[in-house]
């Protein structure tokens, strides 16, 4: 009986009209034809798991020669009820069930090629998107050090400017040192010639008088200022440290926006186009716990964008004006950045955050400079920065960053 199983397991299962499934005595799947995965849509092996997850209706007393019953079969593609031949030979449970026409076999093919090449498609999509990810991964790394390098970039050129506005008060205290060594010397001399009892005031020659009388008269002011250059350039050192938390271990910290704002102007004094005026209206605020020296870098930014626009004018047009502003709300403190330069169009607006965008010629901006606001304001502390402009009536950039507790 053995061999007369296996002949009509071979004709069922290579028929596509019939639908076959050998089950044991549990009920369990021993095998099925092509034409069962089709009908239920399956991928995997069903082997070994229990026919009722497919036909729902059935148990042990469906276990009989030439039974026939109708079951609802959970996850069909085509059908929601089937009837069912069951054949017993030796103890082989064999479930017998008719396609109703070629029409259902047609779309059963159909919907397992779809369904190979959604699975072909789902891999080719799994694949690209792990290159993608990849490549954007390096992308933001590089973009990281780029950011990274155009803020080593600006504070090479806030050193720059900070060392022309030493070198001014420096070559004052150089000049007034030199002075003070002259008459130091033509004191000292005639002071020896008074110790060695060899003073005669007649040999004293008309430049160490001149000397002598000229520096006790100019003493006190050079003095004054020696002191003066010396406590300048302390402050701007003292500045420059603050501006970029030199001293400070940690990346958050307490941070005086106002403070901020003020580092930022004088720092970029030598920045300042000829005739440009700047009004602050600075409200207390609280201190934010944030990182001050992206922040300041920020700030940088925005007020050297605000410098350019005014140069960048072209023609006499009177006095020039940066106005900037702060307040606070109940929730933000507030940041009002308005120039008189020469303005941009929506064109340019909308782009203005993006990555190496620049309006600017080759070699005179790398286009991160508004990239670096987004990333610190948005990105980083959850707070907005929104620009509004026209051509030739200025621009203005206004900044929200939440409040935090220090």
């Amino acid at each position: 009986m053995g061999d007369v199983m296996d002949r009509l397991k071979m004709f069922l299962f290579g028929s596509d009209h019939i639908i076959s499934v050998v089950v044991d005595e549990k009920l369990k799947v021993k095998e099925c034809s092509n034409s069962f995965i089709k009908s239920f849509g399956l991928k995997n092996e069903v082997i070994g798991e229990k026919i009722t997850m497919y036909y729902t209706d059935v148990d042990s007393s469906c276990l009989q020669d030439d039974y026939i019953f109708t079951t609802k079969a959970d996850g069909a593609l085509l059908f929601n009820n089937i009837t069912v031949k069951v054949i017993v030979i030796d103890d082989t449970y064999l479930f017998l069930s008719e396609l109703k026409n070629l029409v259902e076999i047609d779309i059963l093919d159909q919907m397992a090629s779809l369904n190979q090449d959604l699975v072909n498609l789902t891999r080719a999509l799994d694949l690209k998107n792990k290159q993608l990810n990849v490549t954007l991964n390096e992308l933001k790394s590089s973009q990281a050090s780029l950011i990274q390098k155009e803020q080593m970039a600006g504070l090479g050129r806030l050193a720059g400017g900070m060392a022309h506005e030493i070198n001014n008060p420096l070559g004052i205290v150089l000049s007034d040192l030199e002075f003070l060594w002259d008459f130091v010397s033509a004191s000292s001399k005639v002071s020896k010639d008074v110790i060695d009892k060899s003073f005669h005031y007649d040999k004293i020659n008309n430049y160490q008088v001149d000397t002598i009388e000229f520096g006790l008269d100019e003493l006190a002011d050079v003095k004054e200022e020696i002191m003066n250059g010396l406590t300048r350039i302390k402050d701007i050192v003292a500045s420059f440290r603050e501006y970029t938390g030199v001293d400070i271990g940690t990346d958050e910290y307490a941070y005086d926006l106002n403070r901020g704002l003020s580092l930022a102007i004088d720092l970029l004094k030598p920045e300042l186009p000829e005739g440009l005026v700047i009004k602050t209206k600075l409200e207390a605020l609280s201190p934010l716990l944030i990182n001050g020296r992206a922040v300041n870098s920020t700030l940088t930014h925005l007020l050297r964008n605000a410098y350019q626009a005014i140069e960048d004018k072209k023609g006499p047009h009177g006095t020039e004006y940066v106005h900037i502003e702060t307040r606070r709300t109940e929730n933000t403190v507030n940041i009002r950045i308005k120039d008189t330069g020469v303005g941009m169009g929506e064109d340019v607006i909308k782009n203005a955050f993006d990555p190496f965008f620049t309006t600017r010629d080759v070699g005179y901006g790398k286009g991160l400079g508004l990239t670096i606001c987004y990333e610190t304001i948005v990105v980083e502390n959850n707070g907005h920065i929104s620009i509004e402009s026209e051509p030739g009536k200025g621009t203005t950039v206004e900044i929200s960053i939440p409040i935090n507790k220090v």
